[in-house]
């Protein structure tokens, strides 16, 4: 069954050298019950840790079956059980599970052959205790039945009624032999009375090696053919042994969680201001709208400036606008009012489509877009015209306040409107198109608005007005042409770009990328220079708050780093057991690794909680204090930046996953079952 050739091991302490086993040889036949006798420390448990594979480090040739061994842990998961002295049972699983274990991935319900081999053993009735519950003689019990139930052809074991009392030695031997009758039996003693009364062998270790004794060799029972055994692994197991001490594993990683969750606040925080206070220039401008001034640029020439623009830059603009006076009139007097007039290409119809309040969108070239403020102004100026009286003229400026978008625009188109324009100096070109308006726009957050103030019941009432009227360019063009002699002449020296969406972020690439484009545009980014000025006002706050969040998540990553750590060698005895068992060490590294992502994963979680929790607590102060004076409406400021969140996730996993790395590679697998 066994043979072993030649065998020597020497241990090295201390620049020390000692003999334990020397030039041994014996072969253990196939069905034979053998005892090791000797004194304390003379190789008897060294000796049975080289059959056993789990010592390698050896002179000599191992042979199973006549041929050598090469894979050690196939070798103890398909054909080996210990018996160890101190019986190295899982303490924190039940004894159901401390078989379960045990169990190779081709056995079918393992639970029920489980509590099988405990009713054959006499603990049925223990199958949910812990082995702490347990008295010495039940916990022997145990370990008999887990070598028992993987049904291996060998079983070692070491000192097994060591620490037991007469009556329950012979009651724990006469169960052994009775449940592994068939197995090969090599068994570590100092009892000699246990070696003569239980073994067919005894191998007995003295100064001169070891003396071989045989025994009523007629009762050696039959060989059999070993059976093939298929998918005998324990692959894609797991069991908890991390999470099994999870007082201690709180205490390791509470520091942690609270850390991240204040990183996370203060980073949110930062994400928070920028987030709201992009948000209220966004609502409160047309962020997408960039204004500039030119030394005098054409429609067409502007064109080929922009189009070689976007020719030589990833971020585009999508189209401009120019604007231009126009007088209208209405059809009671002859009194001409101001209007400001802009051109719309058509690629901007979704830029402006969701400012239009009321209408629609211009789709043929007679259509126009009022402003809502211009609408105003008209529905003002018409009044103004028909009421003398000035307590009624502000009596009916506020009912106006009070109409619908849908009402303005009623009201605006029942007014005959004239849009005659012709240039002065030769008045045969004329411009005296009916115009049909569509629709209204708000285009507050475009700017170049005015402030029209009038009193009603005792109370200054001031409301934003401006002077636009939005025209498609084809009628753009023709306007220009007729009133100004052809569009071709015509210079402009104020334009409106517009990019592809409202980001500060593009909106500053564009705007620093066309004026340095050249050197015929130029201007003034007013709102991004006071969104920057407000944010800059905070850079040090902002930088003070990042250094101290990342100060104390290193004190956070220690701790958890040091708890696991400090699990993993609490836990030292049960990756030996596993390992006894035929775990291989990347079995065993897996299940703790997936344990560690398990705590990871529960760490993160806590610490969204705990940061919410500090959040609800702390958001309204944080609120007062960057926005004493309600400028910004900040509402919530404690945002969850999702690139802090990912940093967090990256930097716990990273700790846990390392620390149990650097723990298993200093774990020598070899000492632990040894017991070293």
């Amino acid at each position: 069954m066994i043979e072993l050739k030649n065998i020597s091991k020497t241990y090295n302490h201390n620049n020390q050298s000692q003999i334990i086993l020397d030039n041994i040889s014996h072969v253990f036949k196939e069905g034979s019950n053998t005892s090791v006798l000797g004194e304390s420390g003379c190789g008897k448990t060294t000796l049975l840790n080289l059959i056993g594979g789990i010592d390698l480090e050896f002179e000599g040739e191992l042979l199973f079956r006549g041929r050598p061994i090469i894979d050690f842990d196939k070798f103890r998961r398909e054909n080996v059980s210990f018996m160890f002295q101190d019986l190295n049972l899982l303490n924190h699983l039940n004894l159901i599970k401390n078989i379960t274990v045990s169990l190779t991935n081709d056995v079918k319900n393992k639970e029920e052959k489980a509590i099988e081999i405990l009713r054959r053993v006499g603990l049925f009735d223990h199958r949910d205790k812990m082995p702490h519950q347990l008295s010495g003689g039940e916990r022997q019990r145990v370990a008999i039945a887990r070598a028992l139930a993987r049904e291996t052809d060998i079983l070692l074991c070491d000192e097994p009624t060591g620490s037991l009392d007469d009556e329950t030695k012979k009651e724990i031997m006469d169960l052994i032999m009775d449940v592994f009758r068939d197995k090969t039996i090599i068994l570590v003693t100092h009892d000699e009375e246990i070696a003569q009364n239980y073994t067919d062998v005894i191998l007995k270790f003295d100064d001169n090696g070891i003396d071989h004794q045989v025994k009523r060799t007629s009762t050696l029972k039959s060989t059999s053919k070993k059976k093939s055994i298929i998918n005998r692994t324990f692959d894609k197991r797991f069991e908890f042994n991390l999470l099994s001490r999870k007082f201690s594993l709180f205490n390791s990683s509470y520091l942690i969680i609270i850390i991240a969750a204040l990183f996370l606040f203060g980073t949110g925080i930062i994400k928070g201001i920028q987030t709201e206070v992009d948000k209220y220039y966004i609502d409160t401008y047309k962020v997408d709208k960039i204004d500039v001034r030119t030394s005098r640029f054409t429609l067409d020439g502007f064109t080929k400036f922009v189009d070689n623009y976007n020719t030589q830059n990833e971020s585009q603009i999508i189209g401009f606008m120019a604007a231009l006076e126009m007088n209208t009139s209405f059809s009671s007097d002859d009194v001409s009012y101001k209007k400001i007039l802009r051109n719309i290409q058509p690629k901007l119809k979704d830029t402006f489509q969701s400012d239009i309040v009321v209408g629609r969108f211009p789709q043929s070239n007679n259509e126009i877009l009022y402003s809502k403020g211009s609408a105003l102004l008209s529905l003002f100026d018409y009044y103004l015209e028909t009421i003398d009286d000035d307590t009624e003229l502000a009596q009916s400026h506020a009912e106006l306040l009070q109409l619908s978008d849908e009402e303005i625009l009623s009201k605006l188109k029942g007014i005959e409107i004239s849009y005659k324009n012709t240039y002065r100096y030769n008045p045969e070109n004329l411009y005296d198109k009916d115009l049909e308006i569509v629709g209204l726009i708000d285009d507050y957050k475009y700017e170049d608005n005015i402030d029209l103030a009038f009193e009603y019941q005792d109370e200054l009432i001031t409301i934003a007005v401006n002077s636009n009227i939005y025209m498609l360019e084809d009628e753009f063009r023709d306007y220009v042409w007729n009133v100004y002699l052809g569009y071709y002449g015509i210079k402009f020296r104020h334009f409106n770009v517009f990019i592809e969406e409202e980001n500060f972020d593009l909106r500053n690439e564009v705007f620093d990328g066309f004026l340095l484009h050249g050197f015929q545009v130029y201007g003034r980014d007013n709102i991004t220079n006071e969104r920057n000025d407000y944010h800059e006002k905070l850079h040090g706050y902002k930088v003070t708050l990042i250094a101290g969040c990342l100060f104390l998540l290193i004190f956070g990553a220690i701790s958890i780093y040091n708890g696991i750590q400090s699990n993993i060698v609490r836990n030292k005895k049960n990756i030996g057991i596993y390992k006894s068992l035929g775990y291989s060490s990347k079995n065993i590294k897996t299940m703790f690794t997936i344990e560690g992502l398990i705590i990871a994963l529960f760490t993160i979680v806590f610490s969204i909680m705990t940061w919410l929790i500090i959040k609800l607590i702390m958001n309204n102060y944080i609120v007062y204090a960057l926005d004493p004076t309600d400028k910004f409406g900040f509402d919530n400021v404690s945002y969850l930046d999702p690139i802090s969140l990912i940093l967090v996730v990256v930097i716990i996993v990273s700790i846990i996953i390392t620390s149990i790395n650097q723990e298993f590679k200093k774990i020598n697998i070899v000492n632990l079952i040894k017991h070293k």
